[in-house]
């Protein structure tokens, strides 16, 4: 037998005639695709059962879970065991498997960034106010230093941007913000200007607030983390290793009594706290969750190989272009399957606040987001960052993405890229430059199911191929799941007829 459950040294039994095993191709994924079982299936009440899982807990309703291999044609996954139930004789299980990446899906992307400290010094906790003053000019020096690097030689950076409404719309003259220069990271010649307090006044005038790049934690992750090599036409984007992800969080100490002013208490200077702490700075996304926004957002297939310890993220309209076929003429298939027709009509592509929309059919792309029963919407977790931020704008839902040239930096807010915009409508959108082909090719595609008998060999082939060509024509692998059969596998494919 080649498929092996094992916990702690110990093979748990397994009823094989129940277990389906079935992975959906990353591109057609709406979540990060894992491989597990396509039904319920049986693990058989044994000593070693017990032994490995404990003694059943017939009593409970709740699901448990344990962390168990997966072994596979002699390759060693880690996974995860959920039993469902006790039926007589038996424990119902489902599983979840991948390679060495799947306990990094589950933790939060900024833990694999340190805390940066401004003076070199030991990393600090973030503290929002202080009853004793400090300096904090060696900001100046460290930001002047970064701005001109670009990613990956620097996780952030620290673009401009006209806010000036940030800290209210009319502020009067007794306002701690009263002499905000109405931009984020203000510059001038490269030099950043701080708060500061005189013999008669304080001038809270700037906040100084690095953005991660967002192709940052994906580096940290798998090239820092797991030594994996990552590449791809999404990372090789210059558009994307441009872009950023913004926050609302500052960096921002309040000096409660500033030294010399104790008797003017509403004089509050705001210092720059001399920590980055990365936890304040990116969202609070699992690796997952993270991994998924950028699927649904531009597009991407992600393929992830322990073996080679690569990660390779393409846009799906590349690997529609490029991927060369795995010819299964020959293969052991039912003849005559039957084709199914798609039903959809179009795709809409919209923004979690319903503010940005495009709808594509076959003929054409709309600003609009009227839909019916044969449109397939897809929600996108982030939202454009205008050209000057408003209030209205950071209320809405979503999670801003920019783009940061330092050469155009006076310029604020940089709107273009490599003739591509962060904004889903629009001839340089996200729709035209990253779902077009892809959609329209899916309105034009029928699904075909297939059924084979495979060797072990033909069985590791199908699983790492894009698309297959049989029937003298070429289909992209939508899906595919298998069972062993005796030494053979069955599989079964849903594909999709590839059509430009």
């Amino acid at each position: 037998m080649s498929i092996k459950i094992i916990k702690d040294g110990i093979e748990i039994p397994i009823e094989l005639s129940t277990l389906k095993v079935n992975k959906e191709k990353s591109t057609f994924s709406n979540k990060l695709s894992i491989t597990k079982s396509s039904h319920p299936f049986n693990i058989i009440e044994s000593p070693e059962t017990v032994e490995a899982l404990g003694p059943p807990i017939i009593q409970s309703i709740n699901k448990t879970f344990n962390d168990v291999l997966f072994v596979n044609d002699n390759k060693v996954y880690q996974a995860e065991l959920i039993i469902r139930g006790y039926p007589d004789g038996v424990r119902r299980c489902d599983i979840r498997y991948t390679n060495e990446v799947y306990p990094h899906l589950k933790r939060k992307i900024a833990t694999y960034f340190s805390d940066v400290s401004i003076e070199g010094t030991t990393p600090q906790p973030y503290k929002k106010n202080s009853e004793v003053d400090f300096s904090d000019y060696s900001w100046q020096g460290y930001v002047e230093n970064i701005i001109s690097k670009e990613f990956p030689a620097t996780d952030f950076n620290f673009p401009t941007l006209k806010f000036p409404d940030k800290f209210g719309a009319e502020l009067k003259s007794d306002d701690y913000w009263y002499r905000y220069n109405g931009e984020i990271n203000q510059k001038t010649e490269g030099i950043v200007s701080l708060n500061s307090i005189t013999n008669t006044e304080v001038i809270n005038q700037n906040v100084v607030i690095p953005y991660y790049y967002l192709l940052s934690p994906l580096f940290k992750i798998f090239k820092d983390g797991l030594g994996y090599t990552v590449s791809g036409t999404f990372v090789e984007d210059e558009a994307i290793k441009k872009t950023m992800l913004y926050h609302e969080s500052d960096n921002l100490v309040e000096i409660i009594q500033p030294e010399g002013n104790e008797d003017d208490n509403w004089l509050t200077v705001f210092r720059q706290h001399l920590t980055i702490n990365a936890s304040r700075f990116l969202p609070n996304w699992t690796t997952a969750q993270y991994l998924n926004h950028l699927k649904n957002t531009r597009n991407v297939n992600i393929d992830i190989n322990d073996v080679t310890k690569e990660i390779v993220v393409n846009y799906s309209e590349h690997n529609l272009l490029n991927s060369k076929p795995l010819d299964i003429t020959n293969y052991n298939y039912n003849k005559n399957p039957i084709p199914k027709s798609n039903t959809n009509r179009g795709y809409l592509l919209k923004s979690l606040d319903e503010k940005d929309f495009s709808l594509i059919t076959l003929d054409t792309i709309e600003n609009s987001d009227v839909v019916d029963e044969y449109t397939v919407t897809l929600t996108s977790q982030f939202k454009a960052v205008p050209e000057v931020l408003s209030l209205e704008w950071s209320e809405l839902s979503g999670t801003g993405i920019l783009f940061y040239d330092y050469l155009l930096d006076n310029t604020y807010q940089v709107q273009e890229v490599a003739n591509k915009t962060n904004s889903i409508w629009g001839p340089k959108g996200i729709l035209e430059t990253c779902w077009k082909l892809w959609f329209r090719m899916r309105l034009r595609s029928k699904d075909l199911p297939l059924n084979l008998i495979c060797s072990t060999k033909q069985k590791t082939d199908l699983q790492r191929a894009n698309n297959v060509y049989v029937f003298h024509q070429e289909f992209l692998i939508k899906k595919w799941e298998f069972e062993e059969v005796g030494r053979d596998y069955k599989v079964k494919l849903d594909l999709i007829s590839l059509s430009y």
